[in-house]
């Protein structure tokens, strides 16, 4: 396996925002929010991404899953990319990253100071 190729598909994820965390103006990526459960790139390049939504009823995540399949794939090198959902995988907010809940917090405080979050 590549572990350059990984890099650049791990790289290409985190470009990838919540549709949720946009709509909020607090846009963090689908890495930052912990909805990244696993990722392998085979030796013949193929690219494997398991996700996990928010919550059961995500709406927004098959967008999300699309989103992936069609960024992933215009990776360099990539011969083939494969998405699942693991609905096995509960979400909850310590699943983000430290960079994803430091973003949050600081739009939230931000906010706060600004007057439009109490």
């Amino acid at each position: 396996m590549s572990a350059t190729l990984q890099d650049d598909v791990l790289a290409t994820l985190d470009g990838i925002h919540d549709p949720c965390s946009i709509a909020t103006r607090r846009p963090l990526s689908i890495v930052e929010l912990g909805l990244l459960v696993d990722l392998t790139v085979s030796p013949d390049n193929e690219a494997r991404v398991v996700l996990r939504a928010t919550s059961p009823s995500c709406v927004l995540i098959g967008s999300i899953m699309g989103a992936v399949e069609e960024r992933v794939r215009a990776v360099p090198g990539v011969r083939n990319v494969v998405v699942e959902l693991d609905v096995s995988s509960d979400w909850y907010p310590e699943r983000m990253t430290p960079a994803g809940a430091a973003k949050l917090e600081i739009a939230r405080h931000q906010a706060r100071r600004s007057g439009t979050l109490r």
